[in-house]
């Protein structure tokens, strides 16, 4: 399961088919936005996109580009500590 998570975001990573590679990229390559509520969001935005796919080439990741991609998580800002995980169908907000 995923690294530092509570319990909620590791059975709902499980749900939601979320492997551990994945939450690794996220980390690496995720772009943050913050809640101003005590947690950020990582997810992949176009430029993060890229930047995966140039580090795991495009055929590696033309196959799985439709889930890894939408995939997100909320972050606790203070602890590090993995609040939730999820796949996105709407556009995640910037302020």
């Amino acid at each position: 399961m995923i690294h530092h998570a509570s319990k909620h975001a590791q059975v709902r990573a499980q749900q939601r088919g979320i492997t551990v590679q994945v939450d690794e990229l996220l980390d690496q390559f995720g772009s943050y936005q913050h809640d101003h509520h005590g947690a950020a969001i990582i997810f992949f935005d176009h430029s993060a996109r890229e930047k995966a796919k140039r580090h795991l080439g495009t055929g590696a990741t033309a196959k799985l580009e439709s889930k890894i991609f939408k995939c997100y998580k909320v972050v606790s800002v203070y602890t590090g500590e993995t609040i939730t995980t999820g796949l996105r169908y709407r556009r995640i907000r910037r302020s």
